[in-house]
């Protein structure tokens, strides 16, 4: 899995709420750090956009919405929400123990990337630390245009 990756992972074990599901990531970074397991940053997505409509139950969560025709790699358009599902962290080795299940999907165009990465500095949903090495990271694999955290 590389930075700006998509990934679909079924049967995801990681489900904050109900069963164990299909789910489609966003590989936003790998970090390593010498003498320690790598770690990946993977923002999960979601098809429930009527939730963040006006009037829906999370129409105040920052956000970010990819439209499948600037996003090809999806099979819908979809969203990354900030509050609930922000970016988290995942051992090389619980990537590669799951690595059957993962099905890579494409990689994100760069302007829908720095769009998203700017939005989730904006959103301050992690730590700065964080952000920098994410951002080393997505500028390692050749992306441009990065907010500064």
């Amino acid at each position: 899995m590389k930075p700006g990756e998509v990934v679909r992972w079924a049967g995801f074990p990681f489900q904050k709420e109900g069963p164990a599901k299909p789910r489609w990531l966003i590989c936003l970074g790998k970090v390593s750090i010498f003498g320690q397991e790598a770690i990946f940053y993977l923002a999960t997505t979601t098809t429930k956009l009527e939730y963040y409509q006006p009037g829906g139950k999370r129409e105040k969560h920052p956000h970010f919405v990819i439209q499948k025709k600037l996003a090809p790699c999806f099979d819908a358009d979809c969203l990354v929400d900030l509050r609930i599902n922000r970016p988290e962290e995942f051992k090389e080795s619980v990537i590669n123990q799951h690595s059957g299940v993962i099905e890579p999907k494409g990689i994100l165009p760069n302007a829908v990337l720095a769009e998203l990465f700017a939005k989730i500095v904006r959103a301050e949903c992690l730590p700065k630390k964080q952000l920098q090495a994410i951002r080393e990271s997505l500028a390692g694999a050749g992306f441009t245009g990065l907010a500064k955290p």
